[in-house]
């Protein structure tokens, strides 16, 4: 095997050094080079246009069945109420159904006594005409008498990607007209984005809101506004 010669040893170590002080010398100019960091916020706004209502039918009975048959019966008769407010099959769904005893405690004997069953039976039901939610509440109330449980009201947006997205861009608009006024004042160019962070936050019911009657009868309830916010936090090279 052919030796390699001090004088080839030296050159090799004088090449990994300036490659060593080169590498350093990229590295260190990169570092030096400055940026502007920045944070947008952008918001869109919307009326709910989908109202999700919970309700409820309870029944009680020392016998099982006829619980079971009164629930039916009062469901039966909510499911025709909502047929004829033309909200579809499929826009209804069950969410609970179950049956227990009722136990009751007696603080003269000291004991649990039997008193009958519970059946419940709850359903969420999808609302597309939202205006239409006060007419079908008391419809409902109607139908079901003191058996009906209303047990709360959802608001939402079918397609809520639409105002999520306006809400990004005006975030990122924001940001960018930040970065070019910083830019503008230091007297320095504004390059591309070294960095993106994004952070949506979740939609909520603001205090402003519309009321919806169906006639001046109706149970009078509240959309509300809902509003999505996005927050960017974007990192600007400068030239």
């Amino acid at each position: 095997m052919k030796k390699i010669s001090n004088r080839s040893i030296f050159f090799i170590i004088i090449l990994l050094i300036a490659l060593c002080i080169s590498v350093l010398y990229i590295y260190s100019n990169d570092k030096q080079k400055g940026t502007i960091e920045v944070e947008g916020i952008g918001y869109a706004t919307a009326v709910p246009d989908i109202a999700e209502l919970y309700i409820g039918v309870e029944t009680e009975d020392m016998q099982l069945t006829v619980a079971q048959n009164e629930a039916a019966d009062v469901m039966s008769s909510v499911f025709k109420v909502l047929n004829k407010n033309k909200i579809s099959e499929s826009d209804i769904q069950t969410i609970n159904y179950s049956i227990s005893p009722i136990w009751v405690w007696n603080p003269d004997k000291e004991v649990s006594e039997f008193k009958g069953y519970k059946v419940k039976n709850d359903i969420k039901v999808k609302i597309r005409e939202i205006e239409k939610i006060g007419n079908v509440i008391d419809d409902v109330v109607v139908a079901g008498g003191n058996n009906i449980r209303i047990n709360g009201i959802n608001f939402t947006i079918e397609d809520f990607n639409i105002y999520l997205d306006e809400a990004r861009e005006n975030a990122v608009i924001n940001a960018e007209n930040k970065a070019r006024m910083l830019a503008d004042k230091t007297d320095v160019d504004l390059g591309s984005p070294i960095r993106i962070t994004v952070k949506e936050n979740i939609p909520d019911i603001r205090a402003k809101s519309l009321a919806f009657r169906g006639s001046i009868e109706s149970t009078p309830i509240s959309a509300g506004e809902m509003s999505v916010s996005v927050s960017v936090r974007i990192l600007y090279e400068i030239l």
